[in-house]
């Protein structure tokens, strides 16, 4: 018993040795499989024909720490010109460059066509006095179309250099609430919604204005962060949005929205405009702003709803490549599930045959499934062919091991002394009786004998 122990404790070492080399192998080694995405079939996004890679080196999926400022309804009466005025505006920019801000995305119009030039003018002082800034403006479709203002047309695209089927992306040509100051140089512009489209949960990112392509703010700002220029990236239409080299994909319909895996909770403001100005210290360490506004009244102002969500929302997009490059903490997951998955086959391999073959492909289900919940509860995607390799190399090794051991055993039940068989076979056919038993012949033997030595007295005595 001690050495049938030994034995199986080594066949399962070897077992467990042999799948996890074979699984470490196809897990590194491996391109992503159509058997990596199968987990996300079912999610509601165009997610499930792409190559999903989960946890790519690359920290870029780390949302950006903003600070949030939102105008309101002014109800002590502390701003100088009301809710809503282009100085007032530009004292809240000032104070957040004391604040240490550096980059402002502004998610509200800027559009006071009734006012003095000369007080619009104030905010283009005030971005300027920032490094970067992204304004949003609404666009729409109308009877009457427009030439593509210069500040939109800077940061578009020419229809040409996208892959795919445009017919479906939304049309434009004319804007809404446009900016009534000179736009400065340090400052982007894209479009913040698509009046002329039916609301959505999805984020519009593209439209169409003649033959060039214009880009959302919130797009814009992804690429900010991620250093990218807008004609860095590749479009391929009803697939994904390519950003530059930085490992990061968003995932697309044939209208150019994006569909949203992640919904974060949303954020309330760190500042209130109205009375920034009494602010000695940010609350937040960061460089970058959202100025937003929320109120009775303000909310008219607002051109982009939950700004900080939706641009977190395109942090989080899934990372897409055609190989698999792990950051050390998460490839150290990939290798606990499997060895979890090996384990759990191993200590099973004595079932037999509808058993475990049930066991079997209870373990790839379970692969599976858990690759599906991770995609639904986050916005990584565990891949899952190495498992399912890994799971079919320890049936195939413990099947191998199994029948040699019955091979084995068998020889074992049904040993035979070849030298008995061999003097048994001589003292048979020696016998002139084959059918007689062992007793039978030996007493034929003995009147054999006892005649042979008459006759040779006979002999004797007649000589």
């Amino acid at each position: 018993m001690p050495e049938n122990k030994q034995s199986d404790l080594k066949n399962s070492n070897i077992l467990f040795l042999v799948s996890l080399l074979i699984g470490v192998v196809t897990l590194i080694f491996l391109p992503v499989t159509p058997l990596d995405r199968l987990p996300i079939l079912s999610k509601t996004s165009v997610l499930a024909d792409k190559n999903i890679l989960s946890f790519q080196s690359t920290n870029s999926y780390d949302p950006t720490n903003y600070l949030v400022c939102s105008i309101d309804d002014d109800p002590e009466g502390y701003n100088n010109y009301g809710v809503y005025h282009p100085v007032d505006l530009a004292i809240t920019i000032n104070k957040l460059n004391e604040l240490n801000i550096k980059h402002l995305f502004l998610g509200t119009h800027l559009h006071w066509p009734d006012l003095d030039p000369q007080e619009n003018a104030t905010l283009n002082t005030a971005i300027t006095g920032l490094d970067s800034c992204i304004i949003s403006v609404p666009l729409r479709r109308s009877v009457g179309s427009i030439e593509i203002p210069s500040y939109l047309l800077a940061s578009s695209l020419s229809a040409d250099s996208i892959h795919g089927d445009l017919n479906y992306l939304p049309r434009v040509n004319n804007l809404s609430l446009a900016p009534t100051f000179i736009i400065p140089e340090n400052t982007q512009a894209g479009f913040s919604q698509l009046e002329s489209e039916s609301l959505s949960r999805k984020i519009p990112l593209l439209a169409l204005w003649g033959e060039r392509v214009i880009l959302s703010s919130l797009l814009l700002e992804r690429l900010h962060h991620l250093n990218i220029i807008p004609t860095d990236i590749v479009i391929n239409m009803g697939e994904n949005i390519i950003l530059g080299d930085s490992g990061n994909i968003i995932p697309i319909d044939e209208l150019g929205y994006f569909s949203p895996s992640d919904y974060p909770s949303d954020v309330k403001p760190d500042l209130i405009s109205s009375i920034v100005t009494d602010q000695k210290q940010s609350p937040v360490d960061t460089t970058n702003s959202i100025l937003t506004s929320a109120g009775l009244k303000a909310d008219s102002y607002r051109t982009i709803n939950q700004p900080v969500t939706q641009l977190n929302q395109l942090t989080l997009t899934p990372v897409v490549s055609e190989k698999k490059i792990y950051q050390p903490l998460h490839f150290l997951i990939h290798l606990a599930a499997l060895i979890g998955i090996i384990y759990l086959l191993i200590s099973n391999r004595n079932l037999k045959g509808c058993k475990n073959l049930f066991w079997i492909i209870l373990l790839v289900l379970f692969s599976l499934g858990l690759a599906a919940v991770i995609a639904r509860s986050s916005s990584y995607y565990l891949v899952t062919t190495h498992l399912v390799i890994a799971v079919l190399t320890a049936s195939v090794c413990t099947f191998i091991i199994n029948r040699r051991d019955d091979i084995i055993a068998n020889s074992s039940k049904g040993y035979v002394d070849f030298d008995d068989i061999s003097n048994s076979f001589k003292k048979t056919t020696a016998s002139p009786v084959g059918d007689l038993d062992a007793k039978q012949a030996s007493k034929q033997r003995k009147r054999e004998r006892k005649k042979n030595a008459s006759k040779k007295t006979r002999s004797n005595k007649t000589i």
